[in-house]
């Protein structure tokens, strides 16, 4: 993965308990670790926040490199840095390949709680 400043950012969550879903963003681009060929990839997040929500702009920013990771790979960078940041109280990570009509429908899912995640 290019190096890459962008970490995403937190503010206070006085809003209490709610889902929050960042929908599919612009695609952005893995190179596939195995053939070496570039994806064009998306994602969706879904969580519960507890203290803090995630600041919109830097998730957005956070896409904004060259990735070099297999999809199961970019999902669970994205779910560890949700937690790492944010501790939600649940949370959901989809990631999506597109433009490939060989894996179209492919995807990966990853979530969990609070309780379950390990640091």
């Amino acid at each position: 993965m290019q190096n890459s400043t962008t970490e995403m950012k937190t503010i206070p969550n006085k809003y209490g308990d709610f889902e929050i879903e960042f929908g599919r963003i612009n695609p952005f681009v893995n190179v596939c670790p195995e053939t070496g060929k570039e994806e064009f990839v998306n994602i969706v997040t879904t969580y519960i926040p507890d203290e803090k929500l995630i600041e919109i702009v830097s998730y957005r920013e956070f896409f904004n490199r060259k990735f070099d990771l297999h999809i199961e790979g970019i999902a669970d960078l994205v779910f560890n840095e949700i937690f790492r940041v944010a501790e939600p109280k649940h949370i959901k990570v989809q990631v999506f390949l597109e433009g490939n009509e060989d894996l179209t429908d492919w995807n990966v899912t990853m979530q969990g709680t609070k309780k379950y995640v390990k640091r």
